[in-house]
Order: C-alpha cells, then structure tokens, then sequence
C-alpha cells in the first residue's frame, strides 16, 4: 500500500474529575481536573493495546485516543500497539490531529489471510475527512470491494466461504480480530522487553484485545488494567454462532477478569453485572470511568452563528442525529412519530428537518421504506458517516438533537451523550425510561425522554415545537456536565494505574 499524506502520518514510529460510582448504579459527582493535583511531567510508562484507534472511524476511537492525549498530565506517558491502517475499513485521517507527537503508534498487519489478501490487491480504507474536503481519495473504498465481490469466479467465492468458516471456529474467538491480536502480543512483548513499561492497558471491543492482554500479562507479569467501553458477555446487540462461541466468551471473560489488575467500566450498571455473575471480589478492583467531552473539540470554536443563526431566521427546526443505526439504536420509531403527526399536521411538519448521519448498513433499508411510506422525503435526509470533527459541526449547527436506544440497553450508556451534553442543545430521548442513560440524561437537565416505543408522546412535543417560534432552549446544568471532561476522566484512570503499579503510596 502507498503512502499518501495522512496514512503517512498514521504510521508514525510507526512507529514512530469525573463521577464517583456509589456501589449502587447511583451518579454522583466528582473534583474537577484542576482540583486532582495533575503532574507537570509524564514519569512512568503506559503500553496500550487497542483495535479501535485512530484513524478508525467511530466513537470507540475516542475513549483510548482521549486517555492517550491526557494521562501524560497525570504522570503516565503512552505507547500504543493497534491494527494496521491497511486493515481499516473506514479511517478518519483527521483524528491524527489529535494524537501527540509524543505517542508512539506501532501498527501491526493482520496475519489473517483475508486481510493478506486485501493488502495484496491494495486495497485501501475509506477516507471520509479526505472525501469532505473534496481530495480524490486513492483506492477502493468498501463500496468498491463490495461489489468487485461479484466478479470473483463461484468456485473461489465458495472456497472463500469455507475458509471463513473454518476460521471462524478455530481462530475468530472471541472475535475477528484475534488474528491480529495474536500479532500484536508479539509486537507488545517486544516493547516490554525494550522499554519495560510500568503497566498494561487493553481495551475493548475488540473483545481479542483483552485476550492479548491476558497472554501479555501471563507472559511479562506487568500490571494490567482492562477497559471494557462495552459489556462482552450478554453485551446488547452481539450475536454469537453457535453455543460452542458463547461458552468460550463467558470461560475467557472470567480469566480475564481474574487475572488482571484493575478493571475499568463505562457504565455503572455494568459493575453490578460483573458481581452478579462474578461475586464480590470482582468490585474490589473495579472502577467507573464514564466517556466524555472533549473541550479541545469544541465545534462552537470553529462554527460561527451556530444553528438556526447561520441558517437565516426563517429556517425551521433542524433535528439531528449522528452514530450507528442498527436495530437497537435505531431512529425508526422517531420517524414513525414524524409520520403519524404529518398525517394529522401536513402543514406544520413542513418546518421541520431531520438530518440521520452514520453507519446504518440494512437497517437504512428499512428507514429508507418508513420515509417513503409517509411521504417524509422532503422532511428527511439520510447519509453516510462522516468525520468526527464534521459530526460535532452538524451537533453544533443543529435545534434539536436525537438520541435512541431500545430496552436491551437499559444500563448502556451511549459516548454521543456527553457530546451532546456539551453542545447545550434540547435533546428528544427515545430510550429506557428507568435506564441510566435517562438518569444521565435528567441530571444534565436538557432531555426530553420517551419510552422508545412512545410515538405519541413523541408526536406531542412535535406540535409543541411546531407551535413554537424560534429554536427552543434548555437550562442546562453546567456542573453536573463539566464532570465529564475527557481530561478530568483520564485522571481517574491515572490513579487506578497508580494504584495497581504501587505508585500511589
């Protein structure tokens, strides 16, 4: 693969206060950055394996990209072992912006034979910041490999799909990225033996990066912490084959929360599952440490007259959503509600706009379908993903902002939220009422949260919008928001790795 500009930079080294948890699912709040004594200098060293880094698209980049930036404030500075940029499928070179200079990124190619194969045709990840900045973008993107699909002969598509099989019960466990990870324990092994880092950090999804941690650990004895930005077992939305997959998810799970040093959740609710399941011994070395914002990325520095000002006056209200649309987090129950309430208010649904960017693979199918079904199309724009930086412009420029989650998330706790905190923006909620998302969400004091299934409570406050004039406003509430500073949260994670290297005392 070539080298352009940005995947030049991503091969770099190339190698070149936050909430408290009561035990109890209960939010509380925390000190603030500058009342958590930071250290002038980074004095120890961090080795961090991660699948999700950037440039890889999506939110999950932003959780490890964000500790990298700022644990050197809190005396811990960052060596990063991720997948190849070959081996990405959508990148977002921008995010490189934001990686220090200081941070070592070594980039380890997938021994996976589909990925070698990739490599070999030169095949390239999509670039989406390079697409918006209108820059031709060198090689395929997915689209393009996708349907070059077709034209490969029967007999080796089907050999193709023998192999994955194979693979797929002997080496995808408990995910696909495990052959890379194997290749990054080696990789890891090598900085240890080199460096000798102070501690270890693994962080999932991928859930084979916790693997890879655990062979790293049995393997070299460091300290080791462990990231969970999502549950694994009984994770909402993971499907697994067969029960021969699930059995091995729960039997590593359990070594890897056995074996490491100290165990990091984004969710609060997600530590009573781990006791539940696990015992009580599990809390003992369990911390929370919530996503968050990023000051440093605030759009409202770089978007001026934001929303309806830059607009014009006579601009309607602007609905915005920005994130992945599976089934589970899907905006489908939104639209209906648009729907039902143009059928009864044709006229007033006209000041509206609803604005859906993000991954969606089928299910923008189905949304697609729901659009036409009630005539929404000049009302509904439907795109792609797009940058970070361009999603935070879009959450800046926009009246209202959405949030979904169905049931099966009652205790997730989506990183759109903190940005959208930060935005200051009103927030339509479809999501578990109880859940603590929703408590989230009312502690900032900006949401108006429905059952996901509520349609007509939905419809409600669309004919209070449309009755409205102007953007409609909120009172947000700054302190319990300013908690959640990236910078802030990456100091709580500093004292737990302060804690499990001895440092602490």
């Amino acid at each position: 693969m070539g080298r352009d500009l940005n995947i030049a930079r991503a091969h770099r080294r190339d190698y070149a206060g936050c909430p408290e948890d009561s035990g109890t699912g209960e939010l509380r709040g925390a000190r603030l950055p500058e009342e958590q004594g930071a250290r002038p200098s980074a004095s120890k060293g961090l080795l961090v394996i991660a699948s999700d880094f950037p440039p890889l698209t999506g939110t999950n980049t932003q959780r490890v990209q964000s500790f990298v930036r700022h644990l050197p404030d809190f005396g811990w500075n960052c060596r990063v072992v991720t997948q190849a940029v070959e081996d990405m499928g959508w990148i977002d070179s921008g995010e490189l912006e934001h990686i220090p200079e200081s941070v070592i990124v070594d980039r380890v190619p997938s021994p996976d034979p589909f990925a070698v194969r990739r490599r070999r045709l030169g095949m390239r990840p999509l670039d989406i910041h390079a697409a918006e900045a209108h820059r031709p973008d060198p090689g395929n993107g997915p689209h393009e490999g996708k349907s070059a699909r077709g034209l490969i002969p029967l007999g080796r598509r089907v050999i193709s799909g023998l192999l994955f099989m194979a693979l797929d019960y002997g080496w995808y466990i408990p995910d696909s990225t495990r052959p890379w990870a194997d290749a990054a324990v080696h990789r890891a092994r090598g900085v240890i033996a080199e460096e000798a880092p102070d501690a270890l950090l693994t962080s999932c999804p991928s859930y084979s990066s916790h693997v890879a941690g655990l062979k790293v650990k049995r393997r070299t004895g460091v300290p080791w912490v462990v990231d969970f930005r999502d549950l694994w077992v009984n994770r909402p939305g993971r499907e697994l084959r067969t029960r021969f997959h699930a059995l091995r998810d729960r039997r590593l799970e359990a070594l890897v929360l056995q074996e490491a040093d100290g165990v990091v959740v984004a969710s609060p609710a997600w530590e009573e599952e781990l006791v539940r399941r696990y015992g009580d011994w599990v809390r003992k070395k369990m911390v929370w440490v919530s996503n968050g914002y990023d000051p440093a990325k605030d759009p409202f520095s770089r978007v001026p007259n934001k929303g309806r000002e830059r607009r014009g006056a006579g601009a309607g209200i602007r609905f915005v959503y920005t994130g992945a649309m599976d089934s589970s987090v899907s905006p489908a129950p939104f639209l209906e509600a648009l729907g039902l309430f143009k059928q009864r208010s044709p006229e007033a649904v006209a000041r509206f706009e609803v604005r859906l960017i993000g991954h969606g693979e089928s299910e923008k199918d189905r949304l697609a379908a729901i659009v036409r079904e009630y005539g929404l199309q000049e009302q509904v724009a439907i795109s792609g993903p797009q940058s970070h930086e361009r999603c935070l412009e879009e959450q800046a420029e926009a009246d209202v902002l959405l949030l979904f989650s169905a049931p099966c998330h009652q205790h997730t706790i989506t990183g759109k939220s903190f940005e959208y905190m930060r935005s200051g923006k009103p927030v339509l909620a479809m999501l578990p009422e109880t859940g603590i998302q929703a408590q989230l969400l009312r502690s900032a004091n900006m949401a108006w949260i429905f059952d996901y299934r509520d349609t007509d409570g939905v419809q409600g406050i669309l004919g209070w919008l449309a009755r409205g004039s102007g953007s409609p406003r909120v009172n947000p509430n700054w302190e319990y928001i300013r908690q959640f500073d990236r910078r802030a949260l990456s100091a709580k994670l500093a004292r737990l790795l302060d804690t499990v290297t001895g440092a602490d005392g």
